[in-house]
């Protein structure tokens, strides 16, 4: 009974973090119609979302350099220093972007402030799911990686989730004015001051059995970026492309179809927020079963799937909603697998002692190309062709890419340590 609370505690306080990085996420990308007028007035509607999907990208250009840091400090002194600071670094920036003046306020400082706050969030943010994904996994019992791993992916959804909430009941209760004045901001505010409950829960983690046998043992490495690229770049690459469909998939599905559900189909906001909430509820419950249940020879068939009814995904919401959503509760299947797996199948390509390094490194170049500039891309490529299929085609192009790697897939890190 004993081991089965502490095994709870551990899971929430590793998870807190991760939960706060992406309640924060979802905020600015749910305020993103409300803060093309705030921060990026233009009189297309497109062209604000266009810069509003710009800055959020861009927050992803300094995960690299987080995840080299961090990911040095985590193999360096141990991955519960490393989630101590992610922690305390990553609530400062949101709780700043809740106190910005906007463009009719100070003008053409108002978006530079938000994308430099942007930046600086992807720093810690660089360094937190890694760790995160690192230290379940490492925390794992015999046979439970896939299931313990799965809980990474728990956290974002439980943020998404706690945060669409707050945006769904803050619209129906708010007026535009008191909307665009004061409310918005609570819950950024709020989210910053979260930041240091996860600091105090991170305080009573242990450190991982993994870490501390390579440290016992004098096993440590002074240079774990030197030996991570010296002797992990095609593990790197590996990384790097299976990573692909579950972070565009996320985006895509979770992100994107929304927006483009209210901006494009004129879907009501409050509806799209609701199924919105439904499904993140059905992927939070569906994975932690996917990573008991299900192991690396899933991944293919559900790339492969995910692949071939990409295509039609967005089409076919032109034509009937209720087909449309069917699709998304199939592709949310599909892509619970992945969610599911990825932080086991990244751990196990990698040795112990440049695990949190490498685990970075691929995870955060990933997401800069295929994670968060995918919402980005995908309405570039509606507004160029006027088609929704384009958007589809990309979500199937970052599936074979993962294909790919799981067919060329080769030792584990596992392996390696041996």
């Amino acid at each position: 009974m004993s081991r089965a609370i502490s095994r709870s505690r551990l899971v929430i306080a590793t998870l807190i973090g991760n939960t706060l990085e992406w309640y924060e996420f979802s905020l600015y990308l749910h305020f993103l119609p409300l803060f093309s007028i705030l921060f990026f007035p233009s009189s297309s509607n497109v062209s604000s979302l266009l810069y509003g999907f710009m800055v959020f990208a861009v927050g992803f250009i300094s995960r690299p350099l987080g995840s080299l840091f961090f990911g040095s400090l985590g193999d360096r002194f141990g991955r519960k220093f490393a989630l101590i600071l992610t922690i305390t670094l990553m609530c400062v920036p949101t709780f700043c972007i809740g106190l910005l003046p906007t463009f009719a306020q100070i003008g053409i400082m108002a978006p530079l402030l938000l994308t430099l706050l942007r930046l600086l969030q992807g720093i810690p943010s660089g360094g937190e799911f890694p760790g995160v994904m690192c230290f379940l996994v490492e925390s794992a019992g015999p046979g439970q990686r896939g299931w313990m791993g799965s809980w990474a992916f728990v956290g974002s959804q439980i943020g998404s989730i706690v945060s669409t909430l707050e945006i769904f009941l803050l619209q129906r209760k708010s007026s535009i004015e008191t909307l665009t004045g004061w409310d918005w901001r609570l819950p950024f505010i709020i989210g910053g001051l979260l930041g240091l409950f996860g600091w105090y829960l991170r305080r009573s983690l242990h450190e991982t059995t993994a870490f501390q046998g390579i440290e016992d043992r004098h096993k440590l490495t002074k240079t774990p970026i030197r030996d991570a690229l010296r002797t992990q770049s095609r593990p790197l690459f590996r990384g790097f492309f299976l990573a692909a469909l579950p972070l565009a998939g996320w985006y895509l599905v979770f992100v994107f179809s929304p927006l483009y559900a209210s901006q494009v189909l004129g879907i009501t906001p409050e509806k799209t927020l609701f199924i919105n909430i439904l499904m993140l509820t059905l992927c939070s419950i569906l994975l932690p079963f996917v990573g008991k249940l299900t192991s690396s020879r899933h991944l293919a068939p559900s790339a492969l799937l995910v692949a071939l009814i990409a295509p039609f995904y967005f089409w076919v919401s032109q034509m009937n909603f209720a087909t449309f959503l069917s699709l998304q509760i199939l592709l949310i299947f599909c892509l619970s697998v992945h969610f599911a797996l990825l932080p086991s199948v990244l751990a196990e390509l990698f040795p112990t002692p440049v695990r949190y390094t490498c685990m970075g490194i691929s995870y955060n170049l990933c997401n800069i190309f295929f994670g968060g500039a995918a919402p980005f891309l995908a309405l570039t490529l509606f507004r160029a062709t006027a088609s929704p299929i384009p958007p589809g085609l990309l979500l199937s192009v970052c599936a074979l890419v993962t294909l790919l790697a799981l067919r060329t897939n080769g030792r584990s890190g596992r392996a390696q340590e041996k």
